[in-house]
């Protein structure tokens, strides 16, 4: 029911939890390019302190206020089990409440110099989580563009302000975590700007009044379920929203796997650009002076240079074969590409490993750029390899349609929970038989060696 996904979408945003919240629902806000607003973050500590700072301002208790804000920050981060990112942030805000409270001047960066040092120390593994170094970037992207775009957004209408500071700092953030986020998990979402938009004003609503409703329905039912209400339109809209653009065909694009080498030079580029920038104009390199004077025409030929790479892309992604072999990680894979549509069979092989994400990669390399929906996928074995590789490919590509040329009913009570796995991401299982249709003209058959194939022209 949408009631019991808007309340565990309250209780992932307010605990961190993601189990009730489902992968179907999970994978929508990933591909909407919107999945970390389902973590602990920054952004849901600045929400939370923010509100609390608020609250003891107006009670009038002055510096009394910012230590109790200090305190119950703590105390909500200890409640939700203290992640990477919530302890970062943590730390930030504390640095710079305690440095209000002293009377002592305060930027971004040492704060967060400080909580990288402490969280490091501590545990010398954060460096290597993806989450923390995600987190980490997030925060450096605000604290070194937020004023710029505060200045930029200034002359526009007050109408307007609040929309384009969003879309600025999602921006920023997006062009500070893109390599990482490529590098990592191998998919981008070509609408997450959007969807940020869309999502990220009504995130405040709904953790504030969620998180009101919870605490005071604890004490009293009644009034906590009516504070729910006023809680559950913004729940409800943030689901529908995610749900919304991940339906949006190539929603997001699965890549090939990038290299460090790539990812170090952007970075240097960054890196470079903010330092000229922040440089006295009759200090920067002249070439650099020329390029600020001339900012129209050098943005309209990266545009043309960024449309060439990416007709490019499409072109050497066009599939040119109708059939195409996989064979990696203990999986035999056959891909069927007819007329747009693609069906996908998986088998169990005993072949050498090759990487749980090989499978994945190679698709990437077959699948029209913009067009990476499987329509339908055939488990031609219920092993256990098998379906943990469907399982990512549900991950990393909408699926259509699954299919099992076994009867589920008939297996073991362990293979039968791991089918119900893939039944989290919103796709039954249906059988097939031969000479059933996968897709429109396409059937699934046998050849004289007892192989399972799909022949076209049905």
């Amino acid at each position: 029911p949408q009631h019991a996904t808007d309340a565990a979408y309250l209780k992932a945003i307010l605990l961190g939890e993601r189990n009730a919240l489902g992968k179907a629902v999970s994978n929508d806000f990933r591909r909407a390019g919107a999945s970390h607003l389902l973590a602990i973050s920054g952004f849901h500590i600045a929400i939370v302190g923010g509100a609390l700072l608020w609250v003891f301002e107006r009670l009038k208790l002055g510096r009394r206020g910012r230590w109790l804000t200090v305190i119950a920050l703590w105390l909500f981060i200890l409640l939700i089990g203290a992640p990477p990112s919530a302890l970062r942030a943590g730390l930030m805000a504390s640095t710079v409440l305690v440095t209000g409270i002293l009377d002592r001047p305060a930027s971004g960066l040492p704060p967060l110099a400080l909580a990288i040092l402490l969280m490091t120390l501590w545990n010398p593994n954060y460096v290597w989580w993806v989450g923390f170094q995600l987190s980490v970037l997030a925060t450096l992207a605000l604290i070194l563009f937020a004023g710029r775009i505060q200045k930029a957004v200034a002359p526009l209408p007050r109408w307007l302000r609040p929309m384009a500071l969003i879309a600025l700092l999602s921006l920023a953030v997006q062009v500070t975590t893109l390599p990482l986020v490529a590098y990592t998990f191998r998919q981008l979402s070509l609408i997450s700007l959007l969807s940020n938009i869309a999502l990220t004003w009504a995130q405040p609503f709904a953790l504030l009044l969620g998180g009101t409703a919870t605490l005071i329905g604890t004490l009293h039912v009644t009034i906590g379920s009516y504070l729910a209400w006023i809680a559950w339109p913004f729940l409800h809209y943030s689901v529908w929203s995610a749900q919304t653009f991940a339906s949006v065909p190539n929603a997001s694009v699965h890549l090939t796997t990038a290299t460090v080498s790539w990812i170090a030079g952007y970075y240097a580029l960054l890196v470079f650009s903010l330092w000229q920038q922040n440089l006295l104009p009759e200090f920067r390199f002249r070439w650099w002076r020329r390029l600020n004077r001339n900012v129209l025409p050098v943005s309209a030929l990266l545009t043309l240079c960024l449309a060439f790479f990416v007709s490019w892309q499409v072109v050497q992604a066009a599939p040119s074969e109708t059939e195409v072999s996989l064979h990696t990680a203990d999986i035999r894979a056959v891909l069927h590409i007819e007329q747009a549509q693609t069906v996908l069979l998986l088998d169990y092989d005993e072949s050498a490993y090759a990487g749980q994400d090989a499978l994945v990669d190679q698709l990437a390399q077959h699948l029209p750029l913009f067009d990476q929906t499987l329509d339908a996928v055939v488990l031609l074995s219920p092993k256990f390899q098998v379906i943990g590789q469907a399982e990512r490919l549900f991950a990393a590509y909408p699926v259509t349609a699954l299919y099992s040329v076994f009867a589920i009913d008939a297996l073991s009570e362990w293979d039968q929970a791991n089918i119900a796995q893939l039944d989290a991401y919103g796709v039954d299982v249906q059988p097939l038989r031969v000479g059933d249709q996968v897709v429109a003209g396409v059937r699934l058959l046998r050849d004289v060696d007892g192989n399972w194939v799909v022949q076209s022209g049905y």
